[in-house]
């Protein structure tokens, strides 16, 4: 995860604006990571192991419910705002 805290941009957001764009950039992290998940569970070995199927399918599951949970915190800040 690569975070630019020196980028221009950031440096002039106040605080709310900086909290948002963590969230944004973190259920982005969220999605990579389901992405690699499904590649890794779409392999033949993966396919033939039960085990690891669960496995992934739970690391999805929590990933999905974390990043719903984030885009609604970040639903509520756009309500506050307005």
């Amino acid at each position: 995860v690569l975070k630019d805290l020196t980028h221009p941009l950031r440096i002039t957001m106040n605080p709310e604006e900086k909290k948002k764009d963590e969230l944004f950039r973190r259920v982005r992290d969220l999605r990579l990571e389901t992405e690699k998940l499904v590649q890794i569970m779409n392999t033949d070995d993966a396919r033939k192991d039960l085990k690891t199927i669960r496995e992934i399918t739970s690391k999805v599951k929590s990933i999905v419910e974390e990043k719903n949970r984030l885009k609604e915190e970040i639903r509520l800040m756009n309500e506050i705002k307005v």
